[in-house]
């Protein structure tokens, strides 16, 4: 016999319309900003301006 607590409702699969190809995806993006002339892989930010990194807990650089 079953135990009703642990009963669960058998769920339907839908199946998406189309799968996504999240490489195609990521590289697409890769793309346009390479022709954005955004070079992806540089820092984004000026390490003089902002400093060495830093732990906010112990203030150790």
């Amino acid at each position: 016999m079953r135990n009703p607590k642990c009963h669960r409702p058998h769920r339907t699969h839908r199946p998406a319309a189309t799968p996504r190809d999240i490489y195609q995806e990521v590289t697409d993006k890769i793309i346009a900003a390479l022709e954005r002339g955004v070079l992806p892989w540089q820092r984004g930010w000026d390490q003089v301006a902002c400093g060495a990194p830093m732990n906010p807990t112990t203030g150790r650089v």
